[in-house]
């Protein structure tokens, strides 16, 4: 497990498994299904992949398919960092230039 697979399956287990906190959870884990997430979790973990990676999850990525399975869940959160990365990169290539003005 990577990083965020680690950091992501301590919260659902200690946020989400309460009532029985060893069960395993593997990337492939249905999180609707088999760990019975509901709309309310689901938002918390939202809140939390936003505040643990500093990132933000756009509205577009508020679907059902995102949140299937731990690998999906981590997917996301990956892809949300890879474009703020991207979107901080090109910003900063933007950067306003100071030009000399001849009087």
């Amino acid at each position: 497990m990577n990083t965020e697979s680690t950091t992501i399956s301590e919260w659902i287990r200690n946020n989400c498994l309460k009532a029985s906190p060893d069960t395993e959870l593997s990337g492939g884990t249905l999180l609707l299904e088999e760990v019975g997430l509901d709309s309310l979790e689901i938002v918390r973990l939202v809140n939390f992949v936003e505040d643990e990676f500093q990132i933000s999850v756009d509205v577009e990525e508020l679907v059902p398919e995102n949140f299937e399975t731990l690998d999906r869940v981590v997917a996301m959160v990956q892809r949300m960092r890879a474009q703020q990365t991207d979107m901080s990169t090109s910003t900063a290539d933007q950067s306003p230039q100071s030009k000399a003005v001849l009087v």
